[in-house]
C-alpha cells in the first residue's frame, strides 16, 4: 500500500488491501450483497461473518434482507485508498448527503440493513459505525492507520505510541470483537 496505494482505484484497493486484511481480522464475507431499502437496491460492499456456516447459510437468503442480514455480524463499505471519508462545503460545514459522503452512506447502509455494526474504510483511515448510536454520519470511533506505519522507514521498529494505535484498531476492528460473551455482549459493544 504505501508503494502503489496512491495509484489505486477503489477495486484495486480491496483487492489488495482491504480483502486480505478483513481476512487477517478473522472475517468470512460476502462481496456486494444487495439490500432492498424503500424500493431500492443498495449493495454494501461486503456482509461480515463469525464464521463459514454463517456465511454458507446466508448465501441462499439473498432475496430476504431480514434472513440475510440477521447472520451478519457487520457490513463493511471500501473507497479508494485515502478517500476523504466525510465531505464538507466550502463554509467548512459537515454535509451529510448520500451522493459523495462515505459516512452518510454507511448510516444509510445500516438504517437499511438492520446490520448492527458498519465498517468504513479507505484502507488507510478505518471507522466503526454503531446502528443503534451512529443516527447521523458524524458519529464513528475512527483509527488512522497511515499515523502507525507511514513514519516507519521499512526495517525501523514502531515507537510505543504507534503500537498502542495498532492495538486499538485490532481490538476494535477484528472479528473477534464483535462475538458475544457470556452475558450476550461483543467487545466493542461493552465499549
Amino acid at each position: 500500500a504505501r508503494q502503489h496505494g496512491g495509484s489505486w482505484n477503489e477495486a484495486q484497493t480491496e483487492e489488495e488491501f482491504v480483502k486480505p486484511v478483513l481476512a487477517a481480522l478473522g472475517w468470512h464475507f460476502i462481496v456486494q450483497p444487495k439490500s432492498q431499502r424503500q424500493g431500492q437496491v443498495t449493495r454494501p460492499d461486503y456482509a461480515l461473518f463469525a464464521d463459514t456456516a454463517n456465511r454458507d447459510a446466508a448465501y441462499p437468503c439473498q432475496n430476504d434482507d431480514a434472513a440475510f442480514y440477521s447472520r451478519a455480524w457487520a457490513i463493511a463499505e471500501a473507497k479508494y485508498w485515502e478517500r476523504p471519508l466525510s465531505q464538507k462545503d466550502s463554509s467548512g460545514r459537515d454535509v451529510w448527503k448520500a451522493q459523495g459522503n462515505p459516512s452518510h452512506q454507511m448510516v444509510g447502509y445500516l438504517v437499511g440493513t438492520h446490520a448492527p455494526w458498519g465498517i468504513l474504510t479507505n484502507g488507510r483511515t478505518w471507522r466503526l459505525y454503531s446502528r443503534e448510536v451512529s443516527d447521523t454520519a458524524g458519529e464513528f470511533y475512527e483509527i488512522d492507520l497511515g499515523l502507525v506505519f507511514d513514519a516507519l522507514a521499512p526495517e525501523a521498529k514502531p515507537t510505543p505510541a504507534q503500537l498502542d494505535q495498532f492495538r486499538y484498531w485490532w481490538l476494535f476492528f477484528r472479528r473477534d470483537a464483535f462475538l458475544p460473551n457470556a452475558e450476550g455482549k461483543g467487545f466493542v459493544q461493552r465499549v
